[in-house]
């Protein structure tokens, strides 16, 4: 719910244009947008740790030790994810 105090706090415009603005149909998709981006780190989240806990059901990973022993690679996948998706920019 951050999302909307911040979104709030970057205009420039008086709580009257600010209430204009909530009247128009229009702007009913920027009201709505950090429920959406809530929303997908939600789903995001629950997929990556699905994804994640097959792999190590798939490698025969139960311990905690065994967890800990694949975080290292795990930051590294997703740095790499990340930079190869920032260089496309």
């Amino acid at each position: 719910m951050q999302h909307i105090i911040s979104f709030f706090g970057t205009f420039a415009a008086t709580p009257a244009v600010i209430q204009e603005w909530m009247k128009r149909f229009t702007f009913m998709g920027v009201l709505n947008a950090p429920f959406a981006v809530d929303s997908f780190f939600l789903i995001s989240a629950i997929l990556a740790t699905y994804l994640m806990l097959k792999r190590f059901t798939k490698q025969n990973l139960s311990g905690v030790t065994d967890v800990l022993k694949m975080a290292p690679i795990i930051y590294l996948h997703r740095y790499i994810r990340y930079l190869t998706s920032m260089t496309k920019c």
